[in-house]
């Protein structure tokens, strides 16, 4: 067979291998939604990435999580989150007043300085970023096994594990957040409650939805019903 095309296909074996790793490792259950999932994060990432209003409302909604997870109390109540260019959703156990509060609070602290709020180790994005570098290792492993002894391999592998979470908030420090420019403020927060079937009907029940806009503007609350619309991810 012609050199050029055993390349092409020993390139191709590579990148399917690639993806398989990091479709294996990426967290939530392995189904074959899997690789189409692991490709939007990959585009979310370096959409992200490219975005510098973006990376303001990421390290927002990080900052935001954070000062909630203090007045709560760590480890008792548990918020996710999802940044957009126009603000960032919020999903957990409060109320629209409270995380606008939070939410001034933390463009308060950002605004002066206090970029270590910026920062979460469960943020999605540096679990990507570890994961990314965890494949990448093991991918070089395994095409060179004819060429490394298993002590080698196993501790290019532990090596990994042990950098992933560190690249991870190297990449989450640099890349993914940045601090907030003095044209950004909170504008308005809306909120819904999750909605869930019960017995054939839909239930309200905690916790809620809520949508964080910013931009210039004055800073407002609005809390709307389960069919309201700027709430809902």
């Amino acid at each position: 067979m012609d050199g050029t095309i055993l390349r092409s296909l020993s390139w191709l074996w590579a990148v399917l291998l690639f993806i398989a790793i990091n479709v294996v490792l990426q967290p939530g259950p392995l189904n074959w939604r899997s690789p189409r999932r692991f490709v939007a994060t990959l585009i979310g990432l370096t959409r992200l990435v490219a975005d510098d209003r973006m990376r303001q409302n990421h390290a927002l909604e990080h900052a935001t999580i954070n000062v909630l997870e203090d007045r709560f109390g760590r480890g008792r109540v548990a918020f996710i989150g999802l940044a957009r260019r126009d603000g960032f959703y919020l999903r957990g156990p409060a109320t629209p007043a409270l995380i606008e509060e939070a939410a001034w609070e933390a463009l308060s602290r950002l605004s002066a300085g206090e970029g270590r709020l910026a920062l979460r180790p469960q943020c999605g994005t540096s679990v990507f970023a570890a994961n990314l570098l965890l494949s990448v290792t093991v991918l070089i492993a395994l095409l060179g096994l004819g060429r490394r002894s298993p002590l080698e391999v196993f501790l290019w592998l532990g090596a990994a594990n042990l950098a992933g979470p560190r690249f991870g908030r190297a990449v989450q420090e640099r890349l993914t957040t940045a601090l907030p420019g003095p044209d950004l403020t909170v504008r308005r927060v809306t909120g819904r409650p999750v909605m869930a079937g019960f017995f054939g009907r839909a239930a309200a029940i905690v916790p809620m939805d809520f949508f964080v806009e910013t931009g210039p503007g004055t800073g407002g609350t609005e809390a709307t019903g389960p069919k309201g619309g700027e709430g809902k991810p």
